[in-house]
């Protein structure tokens, strides 16, 4: 992981993050530390081999605000005048202003980061899942998120967030990183903007953006055009308002199928009668859902590194995070895909 450079103002992010990986927050007891309710941790293996492709910062605000492992597990209590209260099932004690508080800290200390991968169910860091209770009722009445997502969905709007179990789903997982890399490579443009440097990362990101949204790419592009209309902090706040709009869309398989036959057009006129004939063929599977996203995306990849067609292998779209990530992530069967769900997957 890439140094963390301190600053010690209170308030303001203490660790002014300057890697190139995504930056993220995860819960401590996720691979790291004994810390749970029952003093162990979980063992999660695609978090196991995320950790060499993006900057770890653990988290466990039940453990940093001095409780012990083991000890007995918090209750979330939703109340009509008090909001949400946190406490041991004997409701002796309770918790929820030093989670809050403490939750609130790590969020304005790593002010940068991309996302959050989080222990679910817990009532700290539970992202829907964690059961919550009525005042004086020893039965669970729904699911909700912990007081760390909540506040982090208030501090941090734009950051992803991710349970440990949809880690193994391949569609939220593909999101997932493609969100936090996006945003980190936004982040470094923005560390040493320039109207050139935004032009390029606009078009390096083009055909994936298209994928998302083309109007809001559209508008994207005006702004660009435009560039000396607006002073450079307007500029920026636009486009990222833009940015985080489009970040929020899915791809659909027509959408996606465009995308790709823009991609071939760069590449069609270097292509032999039968090569043409397979990409059609593939084409045709993938609309079906007979093919993954990946088989497209490595045939257009090796027939471009094939050709050095360098506007195709400079495009994000083909990959919009490192390739190695698959690699590793195909040695426990599982593979970021955007069409495939969770259910299939396990088909």
């Amino acid at each position: 992981m890439k140094k963390l450079e301190k600053s010690f103002s209170y308030g303001k992010p203490r660790f002014r993050y300057r890697g190139y990986k995504p930056l993220i927050l995860i819960s401590r007891c996720l691979n790291f530390q004994n810390c749970r309710y029952d003093g162990s941790r979980i063992f999660c293996a695609p978090a196991e081999i995320l950790k060499k492709w993006l900057a770890y910062r653990t988290v466990c605000p039940e453990s940093d605000i001095g409780l012990p492992s083991p000890r007995p597990p918090l209750n979330l209590i939703k109340t009509s005048r008090q909001g949400w209260l946190v406490s041991h099932p004997d409701a002796q004690n309770f918790f929820q202003q030093q989670l809050r508080t403490k939750s609130r800290r790590y969020l304005r200390e790593n002010a940068s980061v991309q996302g959050l991968i989080l222990k679910e169910k817990s009532p700290s860091c539970g992202i829907a899942g964690c059961k919550y209770y009525h005042p004086g009722n020893s039965s669970p009445r729904g699911r909700t998120a912990g007081l760390l997502t909540r506040e982090a969905r208030k501090l941090l709007p734009r950051a992803a967030l991710i349970s440990a179990e949809n880690l193994k789903n391949p569609e939220i997982l593909f999101y997932f990183l493609v969100k936090v890399y996006t945003w980190r490579r936004w982040e470094n443009l923005r560390r040493s903007y320039s109207p050139a440097a935004l032009q390029v990362f606009q078009a390096r990101h083009k055909l994936l953006f298209l994928g998302f949204n083309r109007q809001l790419v559209d508008e994207m592009g005006r702004i660009i055009a435009a560039q000396k209309d607006y002073n450079q902090n307007q500029l920026i706040a636009c486009y990222e308002k833009l940015l985080d709009n489009l970040l929020q869309q899915k791809l659909t398989r027509g959408c996606w199928i465009n995308v790709l036959l823009h991609g071939f057009g760069h590449l069609s006129g270097s292509l032999n009668k039968e090569e043409k004939k397979e990409f059609r063929r593939l084409i045709q599977k993938f609309k079906k859902g007979e093919t993954s996203y990946w088989s497209l995306h490595n045939w257009l990849e090796s027939q471009s590194r094939e050709r050095d067609i360098t506007y195709l292998l400079n495009q994000k779209f083909l990959f919009p995070y490192p390739p190695g990530i698959n690699n590793e992530l195909a040695t426990i069967d599982l593979l970021p895909d955007p069409f495939e769900t969770a259910i299939n997957h396990q088909k």
